[in-house]
């Protein structure tokens, strides 16, 4: 499905600034409520709720819950207690009890779909919904705390901007409403939880939620990648295929002192795969890393330590070399359980691919930016991981388009800290950039496009 040649038309640029401006105002303040309640991956009820509420006013055909996920397997669901705790606050916060029920045990997230019922092209424009598990900024110079939008959910704060990418997709989804688009095919809105840790578009793939797409646009408001508000970057390079891991070792308590050769030690396993996962080689000119981030182990001081548990995870430009480096690692996690009588297993808790802009739609999505006034940066370097990748792999692989947009929204602090913040400026532009994208993706010949699956 080629784009080259498509653009808006002057008519058109007029009238969607227009719509746009007159939406970015409660587009803010949806950020703001959001930013406020934050949620983390697989427990955004009140979230999943909220955007549930302002999409099914605009008349859209939405697929959440079991009706979404049915039985497919999710990567790091969390436990039934955080899960728990999480539906009590949003139940609090009043959402109804019925919607939790339809999203038991973490099926959170929703898409929703704009159908023209004309053949046309099927675009997904995919958001991520959750939030991080830091303490926000109490200071008065944050300026969330100034303003009164800071977390007020102890341990959990939108550090990373997927607060701003939820109030895009739902001032773009009001957008298309009052423009009267799609005009042919459908757009596809999809609100995606748990991206931290590369887990939500996984999910969505196995439940088949995401197929038969012919333009997959996906985004992030950047601070950290040297883009002031007002400049956006089409081409990102540098996003890092990523597998996350949960390796247990199971071992056996005893007396440290009386009966240590009883004992099976978890922590010695644990902290040796620590240690030597460093020493795996890598290949040369490959940027690749072995990460492990948490052990958690031990209950006791005069106690053999009978469960360790780690998180860890591997990262490379190369997606080969992630296989290669899981692999090695799993046979460090065997081979040292096997000589301390110590059980290990290693579950994937999230993965994602590497990802590259289609170049005719990068060539498109920088056009629209420099006709609303935005500075189009060359390459941007992301090095980082986002599940985004597998949303834009859905329509590369079956000869559509695909991209990861860059917003610019600094100079703030770096995503993940405690004190992040961005320009909110970028809302708005990311709605009329994403909009005029849209509409000018329609303008195709009708019998070089599919009708769309969904």
């Amino acid at each position: 499905m080629s784009v080259v040649g498509r653009v808006t038309q002057p008519d058109q640029q007029g009238e969607i600034a227009s719509v746009c401006a007159a939406i970015e105002p409660d587009a803010v303040a949806l950020r703001r409520d959001l930013h406020a309640n934050p949620e983390l991956g697989w427990c955004e009820y009140r979230t999943t709720s909220l955007v549930h509420r302002e999409l099914e006013e605009l008349g859209c055909a939405i697929r959440w819950g079991r009706e979404l996920y049915g039985d497919v397997e999710r990567l790091g669901v969390p436990d039934a207690t955080t899960l728990a705790e999480f539906e009590a606050r949003a139940i609090a916060t009043g959402v109804p009890a019925q919607e939790i029920r339809a999203m038991a045990g973490g099926r959170t997230g929703l898409i929703a779909t704009f159908d023209s019922g004309r053949p046309g092209p099927t675009i997904a424009v995919r958001a991520d919904i959750d939030a991080l598990p830091l303490d926000e900024d109490p200071s008065a110079e944050h300026l969330p705390t100034r303003d009164g939008y800071r977390s007020q959910v102890p341990n959990v704060m939108h550090a990373c901007a997927h607060d701003g990418h939820t109030a895009v997709a739902v001032g773009l989804a009001r957008a298309l409403r009052a423009l009267g688009e799609p005009k042919r095919g459908r757009v596809v809105l999809v609100f995606q939880p748990a991206e931290e840790g590369t887990r939500g578009a996984d999910a969505l793939v196995r439940a088949g939620a995401v197929d038969q797409l012919d333009v997959a646009l996906t985004y992030h408001i950047l601070s950290n990648v040297g883009l002031d508000v007002g400049q956006i970057g089409p081409d990102v390079s540098g996003m890092l295929a990523t597998r996350k891991v949960r390796i247990e070792c199971r071992g056996y308590a005893s007396q440290f002192a009386s009966s240590p050769q009883h004992g099976r030690n978890a922590l010695t396993v644990a902290s040796a795969i620590v240690l030597l996962s460093a020493s795996i080689p890598r290949k040369p000119g490959i940027r690749s890393m072995i990460n492990c981030g948490k052990v958690v182990a031990g209950t006791a001081s005069n106690v053999v330590p009978a469960l360790a548990v780690i998180e860890a995870e591997v990262r490379s430009e190369d997606e080969a070399e992630v296989d290669r480096l899981s692999g090695e690692l799993e046979m460090l996690v065997r081979g040292l359980g096997s000589a301390f009588g110590v059980e290990t297993t290693v579950v994937t808790t999230g993965l994602a691919p590497t990802s590259r802009a289609t170049p005719d739609l990068a060539a498109l999505v920088a056009h629209e930016a420099r006709e609303m006034g935005l500075a189009v940066r060359g390459q941007v370097v992301l090095g980082a991981s986002d599940d985004a990748a597998i949303v834009m792999r859905q329509a590369q692989q079956r000869g559509g388009q695909g991209i990861y947009i860059a917003l610019g929204s600094g100079p703030y602090r770096p995503h993940h800290s405690p004190d992040f913040d961005f320009d909110e400026r970028a809302i708005g532009q990311g709605i009329e950039l994403l909009a005029r994208t849209i509409v000018a993706l329609q303008r195709s010949d009708p019998g070089r496009d599919s009708a769309g699956g969904g």
